[in-house]
């Protein structure tokens, strides 16, 4: 896959301009609204299995786009027979969040949603110790992010509810709204994988199904 340095990991990122912030959770979103209309939840979202691309520069093969986020390590994703708020569950033993509905019975699409909370809430705290001059929509962001971290799955929005509110803050603060063609291209993998390349290092499953998109 394309190298990328440890400076790049979301564990050190952070964004100096209200923009640069927003656009990066935008991107994330993107993403997993992506996988989850595959029926793929990624289950261990956390800052460092999201790698952010400052530059852009072509390593061999592939290329990596500037101001884009790359999701690694799909050790935990699965795919299921059905989507969201159709009855998947699966048991883990760890993952990177600790959910407060526990390991056992777990909605999947449901603890993406609390990990994109979380991150959300890390990346939030990084960003005012970092660039305390940024000022971001808190009063928006933060009712949205307690909804997706609630300790009851059921009560935590979809990736499509996530998205139409974050989607609402965007052009409440006269940011435009990716489209969904926008958002398939932006897709770390799809985007940086070149077609007829052995995508060796991602699970098959997550192959076929982001191969279709391509």
């Amino acid at each position: 896959m394309p190298f990328v340095n440890d400076d790049s990991s979301l564990l050190t990122s952070s964004t100096s301009s209200r923009d640069a912030f927003l656009d990066l959770f935008t991107q994330i979103l993107e993403f997993v609204a992506l996988l989850h209309t595959q029926n793929i939840a990624f289950i261990d979202i956390s800052s460092g299995n999201i790698l952010y691309s400052t530059t852009g520069f072509e390593y061999g093969q592939f290329r990596v786009s500037e101001k884009t986020i790359y999701f690694i390590d799909f050790g935990s994703a699965r795919q299921f027979a059905t989507g969201p708020g159709n009855g998947a569950v699966v048991d883990f033993a760890a993952v990177t969040n600790t959910l407060p509905e526990g390991p056992n019975n777990v909605d999947p699409y449901a603890c993406d949603i609390y990990g994109l909370g979380m991150l959300l809430s890390t990346m939030i705290r990084r960003n005012a110790a970092k660039h305390p001059e940024v000022e971001l929509p808190l009063t928006q962001v933060i009712p949205l992010m307690e909804k997706m971290t609630s300790e009851i799955p059921e009560n935590r929005p979809s990736i499509v509810e996530v998205q139409r509110e974050w989607y609402d803050l965007l052009m409440s603060e006269g940011l435009p709204v990716p489209s969904r063609t926008a958002a398939s291209a932006r897709s770390g993998i799809a985007e940086s994988v070149p077609k007829g390349t052995k995508m060796w290092w991602i699970p098959a499953f997550l192959r076929r199904a982001l191969g279709s998109l391509r």
